[in-house]
């Protein structure tokens, strides 16, 4: 039963018997039982019962659920700091499998957001110590400035944006050839098809993918970016519900800084409580998660 048993004490907009979910043929169903306020999946209101599949995304009043198909990898990892990322159980395994990379010196391909892979991957240089390449494709034009005036070389990141050229190919495939370790960084796994045959098998020793929707530590981050705007803001629970249900189909960098701007946006405009309807217009094609519409519109 979802209910206020379940809910945090102040959230007094949910009933004491707000929705039921129950398995019938193998599946997890889940039914609004007449609550005052609706019960909403992924952003739309629960009109008859439905069934669910992981991830989703219910709220009951201002109490959020996430349905997933196992909690046991979420039970009592307290949230945790690497550098400026929050790290819970969506994270944990992710990151002991890139210190595990580090301790057995693999090449390690990183599959996510930059804003993940980019701490990831510095976390994997600091453990084996000494100087740092990085070839960021935005930053530098080829992989020979990048490496051109680091001594002492253990580490080379490439931050790959584009196919590598042909004269990147062959300096990688020297440096590999020597004791230097290679972390390579791509937002999607398609994109590691970037790699030529010549090198791509051994820079993926280790390939590890970031999860896509990291609903137990984005509103953590979410809470501390408002906060920072502005310190005595309240944060409606439609925010986090947004931003979860985006984050399932949108890449997370691309929403921290629609969030950003969103934030900005609201704060200039002088009110305290930020809702779901402050962010929703950034991208009009999410407005269906709280107003039910399709095809969607902008208001």
């Amino acid at each position: 039963m979802l209910g206020r048993e379940l809910a945090d004490p102040s959230d007094d907009r949910i009933s004491r018997q707000h929705a039921r979910l129950q398995t019938q043929r193998d599946q997890l169903m889940i039914t609004d039982l007449g609550s005052r306020n609706g019960t909403f999946i992924n952003g739309t209101a629960l009109i008859a019962p439905r069934a669910l599949e992981s991830p989703t995304v219910v709220r009951t009043g201002r109490t959020i659920f996430v349905v997933v198909r196992d909690v046991r990898p979420y039970e009592h990892v307290p949230l945790a700091r690497r550098d400026d990322l929050v790290v819970g159980g969506t994270l944990d395994r992710t990151c002991r499998a890139v210190d595990l990379a580090a301790i057995e010196a693999e090449h390690t391909t990183l599959v996510g957001p930059r804003s993940v892979t980019r701490v990831l991957a510095r976390g994997y240089a600091a453990a084996l110590e000494g100087g740092i390449a990085i070839f960021d494709q935005v930053a530098t034009s080829s992989f020979e400035l990048a490496v051109k005036d680091v001594s002492s070389v253990r580490t080379i990141l490439l931050e790959l944006v584009s196919p590598l050229t042909v004269r990147d190919v062959e300096l990688i495939a020297e440096w590999l050839e020597t004791d230097v370790r290679f972390v390579t960084t791509v937002r999607f796994r398609a994109e590691v098809g970037w790699l030529a045959p010549a090198i791509a098998p051994r820079l993926t020793q280790r390939l590890i993918e970031i999860p896509m929707c990291r609903f137990d530590e984005l509103p953590t981050t979410l809470h501390e970016i408002v906060k920072a705007a502005q310190p005595t803001a309240t944060i409606h629970a439609d925010v986090i519900e947004y931003a979860l249900v985006t984050a399932q189909t949108l890449a997370e960098d691309t929403l921290l800084a629609r969030f950003r701007e969103g934030v900005e946006r609201w704060r200039t405009g002088g009110r305290s409580t930020l809702r779901g309807d402050d962010l929703a217009d950034l991208d009009h094609n999410m407005n269906w998660c709280f107003h039910g519409e399709w095809p969607p519109r902008r208001r």
